[in-house]
């Protein structure tokens, strides 16, 4: 599975790695619990 890149980051995220969320109808994935909070308090600021 190929990697994509943590929008807080750039890190490495893998597709097996399910630490995910949906903003306006797009899905992220994040290297980490701690960035998927931090995206989803502010969007904004990794869009």
């Amino acid at each position: 599975m190929a990697p994509t890149e943590c929008p807080v980051c750039g890190g490495r995220v893998h597709e097996y790695e399910r630490i995910e969320t949906t903003h306006r109808g797009d899905r992220y994935r994040f290297c980490s619990d701690e960035h998927k909070s931090e995206f989803e308090r502010t969007p904004e600021n990794f869009l």
